[in-house]
C-alpha cells in the first residue's frame, strides 16, 4: 500500500506518475471508480490523458505496456487491454446493450436497490477484450463483449458491434471490414512472432526495419 501511495503522489505537472521505474503517467483529471487498478500501476511507459474515465474498473484484469489513451475516453466492462495500443480521444469502450424484446428497455428493472431486481437480466455485462497493437480512432464506440484482435484498426466514428479479426481495418456504422493491413503471410508471421512481448532492446535494435515486417521479425528472432 505504501508503494502505491508513493507512486500516486509522485506528480509531474498535471499528470500523476504511477510507475517510478518505467514511467506511466495519468492525468489528474482521469476518474476511477475506486483506487487505480494494479494492472495500470504495473504498466510500463503508458499514458492516460485528460478526463479519461474507467468504469467498472475491477473488470480490467490486464493492462499492458506502451499504451496511450486519449482525452475523454470512457472504458467500461473491459477485461483486458494488451500492449502498444492507441486509443484516441472521445472513444467509448464496453458500452452495454439494452434489451429490446422485454417489456421495458430500462436497466432499473434489474436493480435490487430500485425495488425490482428481476433475475436473468438480459443486460448482464460481457467483457470487452482489446489485444495488442490495436488502433482505435477518435469518436469510436465499441460495444461490450467485442474482441478487438491484435493489429486491427478502427476508423474514426465507427460503431463496433462484433469481433474484429487480426490486422483488419474496420469502419462505418455498424463497423465492417474495409481491408487488411497486410497479406495473410505477413499477418501469420506477425502473430507467430508475438513481437509485443519481446525485450525492448530487441525492438529498438530492429526499429529501422519497421517498414519491412518480415525482416523486422527475422531481426528480433536473433
Amino acid at each position: 500500500m505504501l508503494e502505491k501511495l508513493l507512486r500516486i503522489k509522485s506528480a509531474i505537472g498535471s499528470f500523476i506518475r504511477v510507475n517510478l521505474v518505467y514511467p506511466t503517467i495519468i492525468d489528474k483529471s482521469s476518474k476511477f471508480y475506486s483506487v487505480i487498478p494494479d494492472s495500470i500501476l504495473k504498466s510500463k511507459y503508458s499514458t492516460i490523458c485528460t478526463g479519461v474515465q474507467f468504469l467498472s474498473w475491477g473488470a480490467l484484469e490486464h493492462f499492458g505496456n506502451f499504451n496511450f489513451i486519449g482525452d475523454r475516453a470512457i472504458i467500461d466492462h473491459c477485461k483486458s487491454i494488451g500492449s502498444y495500443c492507441s486509443i484516441s480521444m472521445d472513444v467509448k469502450i464496453g458500452l452495454r446493450n439494452h434489451s429490446l424484446d422485454t417489456v421495458s428497455s430500462s436497466p432499473f428493472f434489474y436493480r435490487k436497490s430500485k425495488g425490482f431486481g428481476i433475475k436473468n437480466s438480459p443486460m448482464e455485462s460481457r467483457a470487452t477484450i482489446i489485444e495488442h497493437d490495436v488502433l482505435i480512432s477518435a469518436n469510436t464506440i465499441v460495444l461490450e463483449g467485442v474482441k478487438l484482435s491484435t493489429g486491427c484498426v478502427v476508423a474514426a466514428g465507427a460503431v463496433v458491434v462484433s469481433d474484429v479479426p487480426p490486422y483488419a481495418i474496420v469502419g462505418g456504422v455498424p463497423a465492417k471490414i474495409l481491408k487488411y493491413r497486410f497479406s495473410e503471410e505477413i499477418i501469420d508471421a506477425l502473430l507467430s512472432s508475438e513481437w509485443w512481448n519481446c525485450d525492448l532492446d530487441k525492438i529498438k535494435n530492429a526499429s529501422s526495419l519497421f517498414n519491412d515486417p518480415l525482416k523486422f521479425i527475422e531481426e528480433i528472432k536473433n
